[in-house]
């Protein structure tokens, strides 16, 4: 929290305290990473149904990983599995989804 810049500049000290005070107040309810990152209880909000009308569902074939990329992509599709992200699913719906290397071209972004 010491190290986050708040505004540019533009806030007063009041201001900045202020929404370091909110902040710390909210502070669980953040994620800064898919391990601390959680969902909501059905209690809290309960599944969503879609109402649909009569339709063909898609089935698109996905996009080919590279055989460089392969054991990243497989790592990094258990993370999102593990944190709740992405399941598992066998259905008659499939969309496409590609993964591209973060600035620092070490991680992948999902």
């Amino acid at each position: 929290m010491a190290r986050l810049q708040i505004g540019d500049g533009n806030l007063s000290k009041a201001e900045v305290k202020l929404f370091r005070s909110e902040l710390k107040s909210v502070e669980s309810a953040m994620a800064f990473s898919d391990e601390e990152m959680g969902l909501l209880k059905p209690e809290v909000e309960p599944p969503v149904r879609i109402p649909t009308v009569p339709h063909e569902p898609w089935n698109y074939k996905p996009y080919p990983v590279g055989r460089g990329l392969f054991d990243r992509v497989v790592n990094l599709l258990k993370v999102k599995m593990d944190a709740g992200v992405i399941e598992p699913t066998i259905g008659p719906y499939a969309s496409r989804w590609f993964v591209i290397a973060k600035k620092d071209k070490a991680k992948l972004r999902f």
